[in-house]
């Protein structure tokens, strides 16, 4: 029986993910570093369950 997973990925925003820079809003350093970590952590818990 095959086991299907659902997962989502939770990112905490803190006062410099609201910065702007005109009217574009910028990510912050912060946002696209727990971004990476979360992703690269789901690649290998998941690409060592198959």
């Amino acid at each position: 029986m095959e086991h299907v997973y659902k997962a989502a990925l939770y990112l905490r925003l803190s006062k410099d993910d609201t910065a702007t820079c005109g009217s574009i809003k910028k990510e912050s350093n912060s946002i696209a570093s727990q971004r990476d970590l979360v992703k690269r952590i789901f690649a290998i818990r998941f690409a060592t369950c198959s």
